[in-house]
């Protein structure tokens, strides 16, 4: 199927820089923003976002959890970060993501800063639910993504399909739905 999008010349320069960032080709980039806003249902407005440099989005994933005005930390006390910081948080760990997903380990203090958003999502939900904020269901979706993101981050190539083999749950490798194990 071929789609034709008409970008304004901010737009355009703003997908040209994402894609550079990705360090994928702008088809490429187009589709993953579609997949991202499609499979969290959301409606797409065809803005590509903010375009971040490697360097951008590790320091936006590390202050997120370590700064006390840091995205998922206001999430995590139960506060409205903003729609731009959140995805500002979103892109970083996309942009991660891409950037590790074909190699064999990430930095520690990536891989931290991912494992804490995992570990504390509960807390943050909890305190999200009982904040009383009119933004609470937005943020809680929110909340919801940068799990997703931060799970996809930690997971590399195997969250190209959204799908991990578990073998401690009797699955084959590289097949999520064969039968168990045989002893």
């Amino acid at each position: 199927m071929d789609i034709q999008v008409t970008l304004s010349e901010q737009e355009a320069e703003q997908l040209k820089e994402l894609s550079s960032a990705l360090e994928i080709d702008t088809d490429e980039t187009i589709r993953t923003m579609l997949r991202t806003h499609l499979s969290a249902g959301r409606t797409l407005s065809f803005s590509p976002g903010q375009s971040l440099s490697y360097e951008e989005a590790v320091e936006t994933v590390l202050s997120c959890i370590w700064s006390h005005k840091g995205t998922f930390m206001q999430l995590r006390l139960g506060n409205d970060p903003g729609e731009t910081a959140i995805s500002r948080l979103l892109s970083a760990l996309r942009l991660l993501w891409h950037r590790y997903r074909e190699k064999t380990s990430i930095p520690n203090p990536i891989c931290h800063a991912a494992a804490s958003i995992l570990h504390f999502r509960d807390e943050a939900k909890s305190n999200l639910l009982e904040s009383g904020s009119e933004a609470r269901y937005r943020l809680l979706e929110s909340l919801a993504e940068i799990g997703m993101a931060a799970f996809n981050l930690l997971s590399g190539a195997n969250a190209d399909s959204n799908e991990v083999c578990r073998t401690d749950l009797g699955e084959r490798a590289g097949s999520i739905d064969s039968r168990p194990l045989e002893p």
